[in-house]
């Protein structure tokens, strides 16, 4: 159900802090939205990643940590992990949270989990091309396995897909209908 249709009929009170209070207003200036709206979206983000997150059994771990394992990974094995492991894996997530795969599904999840996890992305769309731009920072492996991970799904959609830039902190992904 959009968010837009959602009846809108109960009200929550809360206390908090003067500083979390500048931020939340200033916060949602930035955003050119209410602050009561600006709080509802966080909390909608909130309830939904947290559901996908449960449902996939993601386990936090530290940057540093992280970006040392995909390091020790080679590029071929980082490959094989997209487009085996963690494309299964999203799409599952996917099916079981929208009910099918689609491309919309596709960038709905993967923006929420950038968002959460404070990456930058960008979608894009020209006539019949669409692009995701994703800023992370955390090494050319991971580029990889997320690329990887995209083309085994999109290629299930029956899209033309290719990179356009994977890097140690970017990956650029061009989807052609």
């Amino acid at each position: 159900m959009e968010d837009s249709k959602i009846k809108k009929d109960q009200i929550i009170t809360t206390r908090v802090s003067k500083e979390l209070k500048e931020f939340l207003e200033s916060d949602s200036k930035k955003n050119d939205i209410t602050t009561s709206n600006y709080v509802e979206k966080i909390l909608l983000e909130r309830q939904r990643w947290g559901k996908t997150s449960q449902d996939m059994k993601l386990i936090e771990i530290f940057r540093e940590i992280f970006i040392d394992l995909l390091q020790r990974v080679s590029s071929e094995d980082s490959e094989k992990i997209g487009s085996d492991l963690v494309a299964n894996l999203i799409r599952n997530a996917i099916i079981f949270e929208k009910g099918e795969l689609t491309l919309s599904n596709i960038f709905s999840l993967f923006e929420r989990w950038i968002r959460h996890n404070g990456m930058i992305s960008k979608h894009l769309t020209k006539g019949n091309t669409e692009t995701f731009i994703f800023n992370h920072n955390l090494g050319k492996n991971f580029s990889i396995i997320n690329y990887k991970a995209w083309e085994t799904m999109i290629s299930q959609l029956k899209l033309k897909v290719r990179s356009k830039e994977i890097s140690d902190n970017i990956m650029i992904v061009e989807i052609t209908r």
